[in-house]
């Protein structure tokens, strides 16, 4: 009997030893390699996409640098903020108040940005340059400023008075011609502008003495 046993064992190690054996196992770990690998796969490709850095707001411009920009730029379109900026307490530097007034009333510029100024009047009415800025549009437009002394008062009283000062100086015939315009700027003035120049021109005075 243990020979025959014996006998039986030496054919299941032979068969053991056979090449056959050892690829059967190497396809089946290759079966289970390859299986796993296309899960990982996409399990990689199923993860949510990495969140993108929040991005951040570009600093604020600061009101200063604005206000140059404008002074050169657009010194009208600066005028109409000014009250706002003001109003919201930024600083707005004398200079550039200055720079941007004189731009606006310049002899050549457009009636639209000559009424902003004129409308701002109170910006720079008590700035020691006021006048300055002022006259040379005077001059140029005397005698449109003293044949409509009434309309530009509506735009700002206080600067048609400063204008009108400037253009009775060079037009003195239109302060007694169109003395009724005046007086309905102010009364109490227009008299008294009317006496400084009927001082300086007396023979006008006396041409106009109906008047």
């Amino acid at each position: 009997m243990m020979a025959n046993c014996a006998n039986h064992q030496q054919p299941l190690r032979a068969r053991a030893r056979q090449p056959g054996g050892r690829i059967s196992v190497f396809l089946v770990v290759l079966f289970l390699v390859v299986s796993f690998t296309p899960a990982v796969s996409q399990e990689r490709h199923l993860l949510p996409p990495a969140a993108a850095p929040p991005r951040t707001a570009p600093p604020p411009r600061s009101p200063a640098v604005d206000m140059v920009r404008l002074a050169t730029e657009d010194p009208c379109l600066m005028l109409q903020h000014a009250s706002t900026w003001q109003r919201d307490g930024r600083t707005l530097p004398d200079p550039l108040l200055r720079q941007a007034v004189a731009a606006v009333l310049h002899p050549d510029t457009p009636w639209t940005c000559a009424e902003v100024a004129i409308r701002s009047f109170d910006l720079y009415k008590d700035r020691l340059w006021a006048q300055d800025v002022i006259a040379p549009f005077a001059l140029h437009h005397a005698t449109h400023l003293l044949l409509n002394a009434d309309f530009f008062a509506t735009l700002h009283r206080d600067w048609t008075k400063r204008a009108l000062a400037v253009a009775a100086a060079h037009a003195p015939t239109l302060v007694f011609s169109d003395f009724k315009t005046l007086m309905a700027v102010d009364a109490t003035w227009a008299k008294q502008l009317t006496a400084t120049i009927a001082s300086q021109y007396p023979a006008l005075a006396f041409a106009h003495a109906t008047v």
